[in-house]
C-alpha cells in the first residue's frame, strides 16, 4: 500500500512532480509513494487505482505551482468544477480529516509545497470543500534541498522507519532502548493468538491481493496448518502446552491501563530444501513450467522443525486495531513503533539462524507486484527466477560472494548481520 501521495496537475508540475517522487522514493522506498505515471500500470482503472489511494494515504503532498488557482477550460476554472481531478484529490483527503473525531490525530498528514511564483492560496480563493488546504503549514519548493524540511514530519507521522516488506533500510536500524518497557516480543501459543495474523493480513492491500479468496477462516486454517507443520513435535497439535510454534512472532504494545495491545506480526518459514525449491521456477524439457507454489499452497513437506538454512519471510505487518466509537472495529491503523518492529523481525529471523555459525543462509521474499520487486531490486536482493504463479523471487544469500556483491552493499549487510546479533541478547521470548 502507498502511504504517500502526490498530487499535481501535469500542465504545470510534471518536471517538479516527478522531482519529488524521485526524492520521495529514495527517502521512504518506492512501495510507500504513489505516483499515477509510476505507480498505475497498464490496463489498471485510472479513477478506481486514484480514489484507493486517496482513501489509503497517510502522507498527502500537494504541488501549488503557478497558474495552480487560475487554469481553465470551457467551463470555467477547473478548480471549482466537481470533476477535476486536482479538486477531488485534495477534498478527498481533507474531507477524511475533517471526519475524524475532534481531538483526535489527522489520518492524513496534509503539507502543501509551494513551487518558485507561486503563493499558497487564501480560503477566500478557495472552493468550499477546499478551503480548509489554506491553513496547512506549506513548505517552499525551490529546489530538493528544501524536501528535506518535510522528513522529519513524514517520518513523526508514519513511524521511523516507514513498516512494510522486509528491506534493507529498516532491518539496519536499532531499537530504541529506553522504550524497551513498552514493547514485549513473543509467540503464538493458541489459536487465538493467531486473530491479529488473520486480521491484519485480511487489511493489508498486497497480501490479500496476491491471495484472491483467501481471507478470514480460510487465511486462519492455513495459519494453523503452517503452525502444525513447523512444531516442534508432529505427534501433538501446535497449541498444546507441551509443543512450541516458533513460525508465528507477535510485538505488542503496552497501552495506558496496562494492558498489552498486539500492534505488529512476523511470519518466517523454516523451509527444507524441497520447499525451497518448490517456490523456483522449474522448466520441463518442452520449455512449460511444473511444480509452481507459492506460501499459501506449500505443503508439509516443504517446512522443517527447527533451524533451517532457508528461511521464507512471508509476512511482516505493523499495524493497529483502532475504533473511534469505543466498540471493537476490524479498521487497522499505522503506528509509530519506534524501530522496535524492525527488532521482531531480526529476533525473528535469528530464531532459526545464527550469524555466529558461519552456516549459509538464503532469505526468500515472494513480493506481490511489480512494486515490491522494484523494492526488493533496490534492497539488494537478487532475482532468481520466474515462479509463474507467485511472481519473481528475490534472494539474500550469506556469507557473500564478493563477486556478486560490492564493497558498499556488503558493509550493508553486515550491518543487518550485527544487528541481528544484536537483538538475540535483547528479545528472549
Amino acid at each position: 500500500m502507498a502511504r504517500i501521495f502526490i498530487s499535481y496537475r501535469r500542465s504545470l508540475s510534471r518536471y517538479a512532480a516527478e522531482m519529488l517522487h524521485r526524492f520521495c522514493v529514495r527517502r521512504f522506498g518506492r512501495q510507500f509513494v504513489f505516483f499515477d505515471t509510476e505507480t498505475i500500470r497498464p490496463g489498471e482503472s485510472f479513477p478506481d487505482r486514484i480514489s484507493q489511494a486517496l482513501m489509503d494515504c497517510e502522507v498527502f503532498l500537494p504541488l501549488i505551482s503557478p497558474g495552480w488557482l487560475e487554469v481553465q477550460d470551457e467551463n470555467g476554472l477547473r478548480l471549482h468544477q466537481p470533476g477535476d481531478w486536482v479538486r477531488h484529490e485534495v477534498a478527498t483527503v481533507l474531507g477524511r480529516n475533517r471526519a475524524c473525531p475532534l481531538g483526535s490525530t489527522n489520518p492524513v498528514l496534509v503539507i502543501p509545497l509551494v513551487e518558485v511564483g507561486a503563493s499558497m492560496p487564501t480560503s477566500d480563493q478557495l472552493p468550499e470543500e477546499l478551503k480548509s488546504l489554506a491553513i496547512q503549514n506549506a513548505v517552499s519548493f525551490h529546489n530538493p534541498r528544501d524536501l528535506d524540511l518535510i522528513v522529519p514530519a513524514i517520518d513523526e507521522h508514519l513511524g521511523t522507519p516507514p513498516m512494510g516488506k522486509f528491506g534493507m533500510r529498516a532491518l539496519r536500524q536499532r531499537p530504541d532502548l529506553s522504550r524497551r518497557n513498552q514493547y514485549r516480543f513473543r509467540y503464538a501459543q493458541t489459536q487465538d493468538d493467531l486473530l491479529p495474523f488473520v486480521e491484519l493480513s485480511d487489511a493489508e492491500t498486497t497480501i490479500a491481493e496476491a491471495n484472491p479468496g483467501l481471507s478470514g477462516p480460510q487465511r486462519w486454517k492455513l495459519y494453523e496448518q503452517w503452525c502444525q507443520w513447523t512444531a516442534i513435535d508432529e505427534r501433538i497439535p501446535w497449541y498444546d502446552p507441551a509443543n512450541r510454534v516458533r513460525s508465528f512472532a507477535i510485538l505488542d504494545q503496552k497501552q495506558p491501563d496496562e494492558t498489552w495491545l498486539p500492534i505488529g506480526v512476523s511470519i518466517v518459514l523454516p523451509l527444507s530444501m524441497n520447499g525451497a525449491r518448490h517456490l523456483r521456477l522449474m522448466r520441463r524439457s518442452d520449455h512449460t513450467f511444473s511444480e509452481k507454489r507459492n506460501a499459501a499452497t506449500l505443503q508439509s513437506d516443504d517446512f522443517v522443525r527447527g533451524p533451517s538454512d532457508r528461511l521464507l519471510l512471508d509476512t511482516w505487518i505493523i499495524r493497529q486495531r483502532s475504533s473511534t466509537t469505543g466498540i471493537p472495529s476490524s479498521r487497522v491503523s499505522r503506528v509509530d513503533h519506534h524501530q522496535w518492529g524492525v527488532a521482531l523481525i531480526l529476533r525473528h529471523v535469528a530464531e532459526f539462524w545464527d550469524p555466529d555459525s558461519k552456516t549459509l543462509i538464503t532469505f526468500l521474499c515472494e513480493p506481490d507486484n511489480p512494486k515490491i520487486a522494484m523494492m526488493l531490486n533496490d534492497l539488494l536482493f537478487f532475482e532468481e527466477n520466474r515462479n509463474a504463479v507467485s511472481g519473481n523471487l528475490f534472494v539474500l544469500k550469506f556469507p557473500l560472494d564478493e563477486d556478486k556483491y560490492g564493497e558498499e552493499d556488503r558493509e550493508e549487510i553486515s550491518r543487518v548481520i550485527e544487528n541481528i546479533r544484536y537483538v538475540r541478547s535483547l528479545l528472549e521470548p
